[in-house]
């Protein structure tokens, strides 16, 4: 029922060596009784460095999936004392833009039980001449840092930019290639940008309208990314539309926060840049998003009412508590009363239904599948109870031979249907955000109600 199960092994070492482990599914592993922590999902961008005994090693891993009982775990002995992960936070170049500067982000392994300290990054062009280097923050033994870096061109590029890089210290640590792509203005394309949050470089991806013009005002879709599913690949989702941009936030990682919590301030922060950064008309924003993104809109939308001309949530579900039971794990079972209040109290900002007082004058259009197995259709069926029962503004649409997600039939365009349906953006294009002369507003967060 609860697809959780551990796999043991021992390992023989020649020798006392540093090794590196790579994880597909597993929270969580014990090496010789030390606890590690792992890849929960299949992202394949997380190593864990851990230490190898000479001759027996006890190795524990815990292992979790919500159908298949699949997982990895490899192990693989090394020598180097530092080396880059695969998950760059890179922007593209669009010549039409003429930038200079772009800032990067490149996650770096410590593989000792000392500090990394001294070390540098440099990047050298591919058949150029453009060299820039910087300083690398310390690291901790054994562990990451994602370095935001600030990469300035000597002029506007018009093609690909390939560059080698590489880690430095005393030597050449490891080396990497990285590349920036260039794409034309109208097609998606990432944006990166500095988290004034936490200084960390995140991403945006963007779709411009078609037949920019930016003396015009538009309209904008932000669409929210669902579990595993990167904002650029969402961007690319949705066809052009004459009358609005498309942007697709992160999350901060492809599974990220449910959007809640730092997937909404990550959500906050793309909104108040998009907004100075485009002619967008602040009463023709709506927000959209397919399973976790459609959680998300809910999430969102409901704390944020007063944003939005409309919501568009495709398979969101609507309250944790549901979507995951924690009925059957040990904590619920055995923990004091006293913790399970304050579990409780800290889990409600997620109830959805709590909130739905808040979409007052806020239309909703709704989409499931039928034959999602998933978010099963009973959360989007009581988003409608709800708010029907509450004579709010709202549109429900259950295709019975759909289940979690869906393209065909694509749009005009060449979206995918689960999102970009013509019913769904006809829908969005007719609202403007309504201003109330009175409201009433519930809200859980004391960041949101501090009064």
């Amino acid at each position: 029922m609860l697809n959780l199960g551990y796999a043991y092994t021992e390992v023989e070492s020649e020798a006392e060596t540093m090794a590196l482990v790579s994880t597909r599914k597993v929270p969580a592993f014990l090496v010789n009784g030390k606890v590690f922590q792992g890849e929960p999902y299949f992202g394949n961008f997380f190593k864990t460095a851990v230490k190898l005994h000479k001759e027996k090693n006890r190795i524990l891993v815990k292992f979790a999936g919500k159908y298949k009982r699949k997982f990895r775990f490899q192990i693989t002995p090394t020598n180097k004392k530092a080396i880059f992960l695969e998950d760059f936070t890179k922007p593209d170049l669009v010549p039409e833009l003429k930038q200079t500067e772009f800032p990067i982000a490149l996650p770096v392994l410590n593989i000792q039980e000392t500090w990394l300290r001294g070390a540098r990054i440099v990047f050298e062009e591919k058949n150029g001449s453009f060299h820039q280097e910087f300083e690398l923050d310390p690291i901790p033994p054994f562990g990451i840092v994602k370095m935001p870096l600030l990469l300035k061109l000597d002029e506007p590029r018009k093609k690909d930019l390939d560059f080698r890089i590489k880690l430095m210290r005393e030597g050449v640590l490891d080396a990497a290639d990285l590349s920036l792509e260039t794409k034309k203005l109208e097609e998606p394309h990432r944006i990166t940008f500095h988290s004034k949050i936490d200084r960390s470089v995140q991403y945006f991806s963007v779709r411009y309208p078609k037949n920019y013009d930016p003396e015009k005002s538009y309209g904008v879709i932000f669409s929210l990314h669902g579990a595993g599913v990167e904002a650029s690949h969402l961007a690319s989702q949705y066809s052009s539309k004459d009358w609005a941009f498309v942007i697709t936030p992160t999350n901060r990682r492809p599974y990220g926060f449910d959007w809640q919590d730092w997937g909404r301030l990550d959500f906050l922060e793309v909104y108040n840049l998009a907004m100075k950064r485009f002619p967008i008309n602040p009463d023709r924003v709506y927000l959209s998003g397919g399973s976790m993104g459609g959680q998300g809109t809910w999430h969102i939308g409901l704390h944020h009412p007063s944003l939005f001309a409309a919501l568009a949530p495709q398979a969101g579900w609507s309250t944790l508590h549901v979507y995951q039971p924690f009925a059957m794990q040990p904590s619920r079972m055995f923990a004091s009363p006293e913790v399970l209040v304050a579990r409780e109290r800290a889990r409600n900002d997620g109830n959805n239904l709590f909130f739905l007082e808040n979409a007052e004058h806020l239309p909703v259009i709704i989409t499931q599948g039928a034959k999602d197995k998933t978010v099963p259709p009973m959360h989007a069926r009581l988003f409608r109870k709800h708010l029907e029962a509450r004579n709010f503004d709202v549109n429900y649409r259950e295709l019975p031979d759909k289940a979690h997600w869906w393209d065909e039939p694509r749009s005009a365009g060449g979206g995918s249907d689960a999102l970009d349906n013509d019913e769904i953006i006809d829908f969005l294009k007719k609202r403007r955000r309504s201003v109330p002369d009175a409201f009433k507003i519930r809200l859980y967060d004391l960041s949101l109600n501090n009064r």
